[in-house]
């Protein structure tokens, strides 16, 4: 390639250019064997680790992501995509090429995956099938997590706790503030603490008086019911926009009815918040934290 090339990682379990839960992308003018060596200059938030747990939204936010890119007038893109070979994440990887089209595909898959998608994807477009290198190993989920690990901890390191009046900034995607209030009945309400219940993108979400360590989901009454205990949102990492544009992540260390703390490392002001579902501990072990009501991708 001569000239600028954008380089964009849409891995969010083992992103090498960004913050793991994110798409992210960044231009680079010169050769380069590893991803590493990428400057990340754009990220969408994605907030989840497994792609399978959010496919559509992870398609949708690497289509972004390239469209920012020529946006700024860069010719040509290279995509790094995710692991997720099954059936399934073959089809949403299709799915991905047949909205994006691709000039070409390079396919590491083995031979009867790469069929399988060749079949998946439009007709019109290039695939080149590549024999996997044989000393390229597989990583261990346990190897996978020590990496995200690290990468948080770099990612935060001068990190700083900024806090803004809730009136300051809008959230995009928080089940209590921007869910419409819900009444329960008696027999759901019995024996629970209820402090505040809403209704949230098809979910009733439920908070209770003390912590759980998880979303517990009930269904009730013909309603999907997601319980959440006092502070779950402390630990969340979050994306961190200004208006529609991401600008970075943080971890909510603390949320009030009237005051917002983020931990991040972002000097850009930002006025929008989305939730994720990664729980990062203090010293940034990760947890999944689904609180979301899933849909079917």
């Amino acid at each position: 390639f001569q000239g600028e090339v954008g380089v964009v990682d849409g891995d969010p379990g083992q992103n090498d250019l960004g913050v793991p839960g994110t798409v992210s992308a960044g231009v680079v003018n010169k050769g380069l064997s590893d991803l590493c060596q990428v400057r990340s200059e754009i990220i969408e938030f994605i907030g989840l680790t497994a792609p399978e747990a959010g496919a559509r939204e992870l398609n949708e936010s690497i289509a972004k992501v390239i469209d920012r890119l020529v946006k700024r007038s860069v010719g040509k893109i290279v995509l790094n995509t995710d692991g997720w070979v099954s059936p399934n994440g073959l089809k949403h990887k299709a799915e991905l090429m047949n909205m994006i089209k691709p000039y070409f595909i390079v396919s590491l898959l083995e031979e009867d995956a790469s069929t399988f998608f060749a079949k998946e994807i439009d007709k019109s477009m290039r695939l080149i099938w590549v024999e996997p290198p044989p000393y390229v190993k597989r990583r261990s989920r346990v190897q996978r997590r020590l990496l995200r690990m690290l990468k948080y901890r770099k990612h935060f390191a001068k990190s700083k706790v900024v806090r803004m009046s809730i009136n300051e900034v809008r959230f995009v995607n928080h089940p209590f503030i921007n869910g419409e209030p819900v009444s329960l009945s008696e027999d759901l309400a019995r024996g629970l603490e209820i402090m505040e219940a809403r209704l949230f993108m098809g979910g009733t979400y439920v908070k209770i008086r003390g912590a759980l360590d998880d979303p517990v989901f009930i269904e009730a009454g013909g309603r999907s019911i997601i319980l959440l205990g006092e502070g779950w949102e402390r630990g969340l990492l979050v994306g961190l926009a200004k208006g529609d544009t991401f600008l970075g992540v943080g971890v909510i260390e603390s949320l009030t009815d009237k005051e917002v703390a983020v931990r991040t490392p972002l000097s850009s002001r930002f006025d929008s918040i989305k939730l994720g579902e990664i729980k990062l501990d203090p010293v940034f072990n990760e947890k999944s934290f689904h609180w979301r009501l899933r849909s079917i991708d």
